[in-house]
C-alpha cells in the first residue's frame, strides 16, 4: 500500500512540477511580448522606451494602444478568440488530470493496489495537453502576429492607463 501511495504522490508531484514550469515559462514569454508592444509604441510615437510609462505621455500611449489593438481588427479578434480557447483547454486539462488522479486513487484503494502504477499514464496526458496548448499558441502567433490573448490584455492595460488620466 505504501508503494501504491508513492506512485500516486509521485505522479501528483510530477504534474505539479510540469504545471509550475509551464506557468513560469508562459509568464516570461508573455511579459517579453508585452515589453515588445511598449517598445513598438515608443517607436511609433517617437518616444524613448522609458517615456512610455511617463505621466505626461500616458494618454497618448493609451490612445495609440487602444487604436492598434482595437477589437475592430480581425487579427485582434482572432487573437482574443484563441486566447479564450486556450483558457478553455487549460481548464479541461486541469479537470481531466484531476479526475484521472481521483479515479486511479479510488481504484487503488478500493479495487487493486496494482492500479496505482497506471497513475503514471496521467503524465503523458498532461504533456499531450501541453503540446496542444503550444500548438494553438503558435497558430495564434503565426496567423495574427500576436500571442493568444495579447490584444485583450493590451486593451485592458490601455483602458486602465486612459482611466488614470
Amino acid at each position: 500500500m505504501i508503494l501504491a501511495s508513492l506512485h500516486i504522490l509521485g505522479t501528483v508531484f510530477v504534474l505539479f512540477f510540469i504545471f509550475i514550469a509551464t506557468t513560469i515559462l508562459f509568464e516570461i514569454s508573455f511579459r517579453r511580448k508585452i515589453n515588445e508592444v511598449f517598445e513598438h509604441a515608443a517607436n511609433e510615437l517617437d518616444l524613448k522606451p522609458e517615456e512610455v510609462s511617463d505621466e505626461k505621455h500616458k494618454s497618448k500611449v493609451a490612445v495609440y494602444l487602444i487604436k492598434r489593438y482595437s477589437s475592430d481588427r480581425f487579427s485582434n479578434r482572432l487573437s482574443d478568440m484563441i486566447g479564450i480557447i486556450l483558457y478553455a483547454v487549460e481548464i479541461i486539462s486541469f479537470i481531466t488530470q484531476l479526475a484521472l488522479v481521483v479515479f486511479i486513487t479510488w481504484l487503488t484503494f478500493s479495487d487493486s493496489v496494482d492500479a496505482a502504477k497506471t497513475a503514471w499514464l496521467i503524465v503523458p496526458v498532461s504533456l499531450a495537453f501541453l503540446i496542444f496548448h503550444q500548438l494553438l499558441y503558435w497558430i495564434s502567433y503565426l496567423s495574427t502576429g500576436r500571442i493568444a490573448g495579447e490584444a485583450k490584455a493590451v486593451r485592458k492595460y490601455a483602458l486602465g492607463l486612459a482611466g488614470k488620466n
